[in-house]
């Protein structure tokens, strides 16, 4: 891993990042990833504000983390991160975590390269796809396949997008919505479980003021749960996300 750029950032677990259960929430976890990925691509001159200067930008498309331990409050966390792959119209960028020298977690996510004036995907530039290795380096395969919708809902919230909400693309920032998908399980599920796995697939955006309703779909086979989540555009049905999170008793 040496041939291509990497970044190593450490983030302290604040009182605001746990949960009720006094562990990293997981909505928490992906902000740091999303706050580590800021500053590489910051160090590498392709961080958000930088491309808005020249009309572009990055919108994420997919997440994907698996959680072998779920760290506490004032933990070390330290995070690894390098562009991994240019994977047809994807830039993925892949991370490692850990607590001390211990791998707690891995993640991938995919992202695409935006033309802000044609207001679509566009090929990533040359120079910012010689920054990822190839062959690739993956800390976490995934081909990134379309992700189920739940067939029916075992627990329903409406969230509201707000102010707080918003990125420097003004639309709804990406971690909110895993808070979003969340949102719609019930308090003691999520103090008596602690999350092993997300996937993600952002498919639309949403704005301030905007209502969405969150449906979850729960499969227990004892201690272990999958979750099916679905968040839609309350006044127009459109569809703004789909993921799926596993869960172990604690």
């Amino acid at each position: 891993m040496s041939e291509f750029p990497r970044w190593q950032e450490t983030f302290r677990i604040q009182s605001y990042d746990i949960g009720s259960n006094g562990l990293l929430r997981l909505d928490a976890l992906c902000n740091f990833l999303q706050e580590s990925a800021g500053g590489h691509a910051r160090e590498l001159g392709v961080a958000v504000e930088q491309l808005l200067r020249r009309n572009y930008t990055w919108v994420l498309s997919r997440l994907h983390v698996q959680i072998e331990r779920v760290p506490g409050w004032r933990q070390h966390l330290r995070i690894l991160t390098w562009p991994a792959q240019v994977d047809r119209r994807y830039a993925v960028r892949d991370f490692e975590l850990y607590i001390e020298d211990e791998k707690v977690a891995t993640a991938t996510t995919a992202w695409l390269f935006i033309d802000l004036e044609r207001k679509r995907p566009i090929r990533l530039p040359d120079d910012i796809a010689a920054f990822h290795p190839d062959p690739p380096v993956r800390a976490l395969a995934d081909p990134f396949a379309r992700l189920p919708v739940p067939e029916h809902a075992d627990h329903e919230a409406v969230v509201q997008v707000y102010y707080r909400d918003l990125d420097l693309n003004r639309h709804t920032n990406n971690v909110s919505y895993v808070s979003y998908c969340l949102e719609s399980l019930p308090e003691p599920f999520l103090h008596k479980h602690s999350p092993t796995e997300l996937e993600i697939e952002f498919r639309n955006e949403s704005r301030r003021g905007d209502r969405l309703r969150s449906r979850a779909a729960l499969h227990d086979d004892g201690d272990r749960t999958e979750v099916v989540h679905h968040l839609i555009h309350e006044a127009s049905g459109r569809e703004i996300c789909r993921a799926i999170t596993r869960w172990q008793r604690r």
